[in-house]
């Protein structure tokens, strides 16, 4: 007998900052643990793409069309984890906030229509803490004793702990850990509701036997089987788009001591040279264009995108001569914090 498999659905993402919009083997995916015993259940294979991974199921062989050996009756969560395979994800993407035990947790708004379907659209942002099932969980005292609720992705509390108070030897922000055993419960989503004196405060945290600290994202894609979307083109294709970094760009331009000074720092200006139908971007001097020491300051009058493709600028003296062309664009050493948030600055020597 000759097993017929068709395809589910595929899962992958798409970038902003490659010319071509692909991921490159930027990121790593693969089904969780949970995830591919559901699929031992439903007769489901995958297959890894250059983007992301495609799920195929086993089709009946009591007929000759794309009805399912097993269907997929009710809804179903499949479950990836991700993670980044090219460093230089890490300064091309829009990724906030991230931390190596948080992950960046996705779902599918429906499932069915077919197509592709957009699972984000833009930055990787609010990741939420990534847990195993039997985790340490640090809370904070109250002057009074507390609960600390744990709640599933439906909202259901499925287990509550005694917080004590805090003793008045203790001082203010003391914390203490507890142990939360989620062992004999699925992977998922859970809310940690911690009910004190000033009111509740919940935590998000995604528990999962496959936990590893470096996990970029968890993907959970519900699936619920339909005529009209299984086996037919065009195929479910969840997509993740990722949006490219944008940030004030600097340049801070140094002009090297000679005994008679051939460039004056008041006299440097950057020009953007436009490719194609790309808008031209402008920058301004910050500070004084007149520096004694021969150090002048450019910052660009809009935020600027991180991309593959490559922005032509060139440094001027009297708005025509060409001292440097092109300049040098950003990298992964030249994005910097600045308080709160990131800027882009790049030395130059003349």
């Amino acid at each position: 007998m000759n097993l017929r498999y068709e395809q589910l659905f595929g899962l992958g993402f798409t970038t902003v900052y490659y010319v071509d919009g692909q991921g490159h083997d930027d990121f790593v995916m693969e089904p969780t643990q949970y995830c591919k015993k559901q699929m031992s259940r439903y007769k489901i294979l995958s297959k890894k793409t250059a983007d992301g991974i495609v799920l195929f199921y086993e089709c009946s062989p009591f007929t000759n069309d794309a009805t399912p050996f097993r269907p997929i009756l009710v809804e179903e969560k499949f479950t990836f984890k991700v993670t980044a395979n090219n460093p230089n994800f890490w300064y091309y993407a829009d990724v906030n906030n991230w931390e190596k035990d948080k992950v960046y947790f996705l779902r599918n708004p429906s499932y069915n229509t077919t197509g592709d379907i957009s699972v984000l659209t833009g930055a990787l942002s609010a990741p939420i803490l990534f847990r195993p099932l039997e985790f340490m969980y640090d809370v904070l005292l109250d002057n009074v004793q507390g609960l600390l609720e744990i709640r599933d992705a439906a909202g259901i509390l499925i287990k509550t702990m005694v917080i004590r108070a805090k003793t008045v030897s203790e001082p203010v922000g003391k914390k203490e850990s507890y142990f939360i055993n989620l062992k004999n419960y699925t992977d998922g989503l859970y809310t940690l509701r911690h009910i004190a004196s000033g009111g509740n405060v919940d935590e998000q945290v995604y528990c999962s036997a496959d936990y590893a600290t470096g996990t970029l994202a968890i993907i959970e894609i519900t699936y619920k089987g339909g005529v009209t979307w299984t086996g037919v083109a065009p195929f479910q294709k969840y997509i993740i788009n990722i949006s490219n970094r944008i940030t004030d760009w600097f340049f801070d331009v140094y002009i090297r001591k000679k005994p008679v000074p051939a460039v004056l720092a008041s006299e440097l200006s950057i020009k953007h040279i436009p490719t194609g139908a790309e808008p031209v971007q402008t920058f301004t001097v910050v500070g004084a264009a007149d520096d004694p020491h021969g150090f002048v300051q450019f910052k660009s009058d809009n935020q600027l995108e991180y991309s593959q493709g490559p922005m032509h600028l060139q440094l001027l003296k009297s708005l025509t001569d060409k001292i440097l062309d092109p300049l040098p664009l950003p990298s992964s050493v030249t994005v910097q914090k600045n308080g709160p948030n990131l800027i882009t600055k790049i030395i130059v020597n003349i």
